[in-house]
């Protein structure tokens, strides 16, 4: 499979795992790449997506530059990523409603992530969440947990600076 395909339609302004999902209930991850052929009128009937995903979808997948540009922004950080459908991506996250269609991470191999943690908490954080969060990540760090969350703002934000501190 390739997941380049899976990669640019995370990239498209307005497309989701929910646009993804409904794809996927008529085309296998394995064959996405034949998404570049199909038209705004494939999407809206085979996959019964809005019009206004089906343009979206179509214009986003004739823009190869935002798929170049996020390539060249992987390689220059060393980021490493996975997409859904890929046997790497991690079980457990393909098990809750819509999961993310595209993993980055920096660091140790994906593997890790069979002993992970997601650290959440309040996009408003204060002081004393920084260093409860600190005294969590710093621990869980060192006996190898990979720290996890959704990158929002806050308490996020907070354990994501903590474990690259960490290491």
């Amino acid at each position: 499979m390739n997941n380049k395909t899976i990669l640019h339609i995370s990239l498209i302004k307005g497309i989701g795992p929910g646009c993804v999902a409904q794809i996927h209930a008529v085309v296998p991850y394995a064959d996405f790449d034949q998404l570049y052929r199909w038209s705004v009128q494939d999407f809206m009937y085979k996959a019964r997506l809005s019009e206004r995903q089906a343009h979206a979808l179509c214009q986003g997948l004739f823009d190869q530059a935002i798929l170049e540009s996020e390539l060249r922004l992987i390689e220059k950080h060393a980021v490493q990523w996975v997409a859904i459908g890929d046997r790497d991506y991690p079980e457990l996250l393909k098990e809750i409603p819509h999961p993310p269609l595209v993993l980055y991470w920096r660091g140790c191999r994906l593997k890790i992530f069979d002993r992970s943690i997601a650290v959440v908490g309040s996009r408003k954080s204060n002081t004393y969440g920084q260093q409860a969060i600190n005294a969590i990540v710093h621990d869980l760090a060192h006996n190898n947990w990979a720290i996890v969350s959704g990158g929002a703002l806050g308490a996020d934000t907070m354990a994501h600076r903590a474990a690259l501190e960490y290491g």
